[in-house]
């Protein structure tokens, strides 16, 4: 068996599509999978890899970077024809702003141009720790939403909402295959990550997003 754990919104969009064709190839195996926000211990809670998003701090851990994402900045037309459209990371000063507090950049966010970081303290009507809530919240019109393009990528390729300061580099972070830093690598744990990079040699929500005119990072 191979118990795994993946954030539950990245899960349902992004993995669970590419369990039934690791199964396929290895019939032998069966997969437990948990999909949720909850940092799990690998070890005490008795996985044998995670999939997670941004840094990698536990010495412990082995990190092995699956693909790239990018923050992509987002309001719906409705909004921006009620309140303007922002045209650098300062103007966002003077917008209603759906944050994420959960961000290792909280309250900012951050943007870069010709080298140089701009951070924006923003704020505004809603908070949340779950990024399709805020996708939603800008999809309806509630405000301007900074959040991974793997999040937005449907909603910007429906045309609900459309990017903005395309003019500045987002910030930008790595999904992880992360396991336990042991002498041998567990095979049926190798077997997957193999997989993983093989379906997702160019991320799954890279067409949605050209389509919109924003550009994804390779890995």
């Amino acid at each position: 068996t191979l118990r795994l754990a993946a954030p539950a919104a990245f899960g349902r969009r992004y993995l669970a599509p590419v369990l039934a064709g690791f199964s396929a190839r290895f019939g032998d195996l069966r997969i437990e999978a948990s999909f949720s926000d909850r940092v799990v211990d690998l070890v005490s809670d008795g996985f044998d890899l995670a999939i997670r998003g941004g840094a990698i701090v536990d010495d412990h851990l082995i990190a092995r970077r699956l693909m790239r994402f990018r923050g992509v900045c987002i309001a719906s037309p409705a909004y921006l024809a009620r309140a303007g459209r922002p045209e650098t990371p300062a103007d966002l000063l003077q917008h209603a702003c759906v944050v994420n507090h959960g961000l290792r950049t909280m309250p900012g966010w951050v943007f870069s141009r010709h080298g140089e970081e701009l951070r924006v303290d923003v704020d505004g009507p809603l908070r949340s720790d779950d990024g399709d809530v805020l996708v939603s919240a800008a999809e309806a019109g509630l405000g301007v939403a900074y959040e991974p393009d793997f999040l937005a990528a449907q909603a910007l390729d429906e045309g609900t909402v459309v990017p903005l300061l395309t003019d500045y580099t987002p910030d930008e972070g790595s999904i992880f295959a992360v396991y336990v830093n042991r002498s041998h690598l567990p095979v049926k744990v190798r077997l997957f990550i193999d997989h993983l990079l093989e379906v997702w040699a160019e991320p799954p929500w890279s067409g949605l997003c050209r389509n919109a005119g924003v550009q994804v990072p390779r890995r």
